[in-house]
């Protein structure tokens, strides 16, 4: 049961960092601040939501079956899940701003699509080399 559920956590961060190369383009996909790439940023932050709250339950689910203490582990990736939710809101509202302004919105989603999967694949290298 529990390696069942570590495979779907597994396999869910997969899917995370498939997406976050995929919405890493997103915007250049598109004409200068359409509305097209406005609602695909949209809806890339609506799936990027989705599957980091999915990554987030799935990682809880594992820590009441598996019955351990916390650990420094578990906190570090409590962190991960709070500043990607924090980077995705700032990079949000950022976005909302430069597409009012009718500026480039590619640089700004591309630094901070990045960060973010600099976040997830430093979790990821962490849990893997079980620092």
């Amino acid at each position: 049961m529990i390696q069942e559920s570590l495979l779907y956590h597994s396999m869910i961060i997969k899917i995370l960092l498939g997406f976050l190369l995929i919405n890493l383009f997103i915007p250049l996909f598109f004409a200068q601040n359409s509305i097209s790439s406005i609602k695909a940023v949209r809806i890339g932050s609506f799936f990027f939501s989705a599957l980091i709250t999915m990554v987030a339950f799935t990682g809880i689910i594992l820590y009441i079956l598996d019955k351990k203490p916390w650990s420094i582990e578990m906190s570090l990736m409590v962190l991960a899940f709070v500043l990607l939710s924090v980077v995705e809101f700032v990079r949000i509202k950022k976005l909302k701003r430069l597409w009012i302004e009718e500026k480039s919105m590619a640089s700004l989603s591309w630094k901070y699509v990045s960060m973010e999967l600099i976040i997830v694949s430093a979790t990821v290298g962490m849990m893997i080399m079980g620092i």
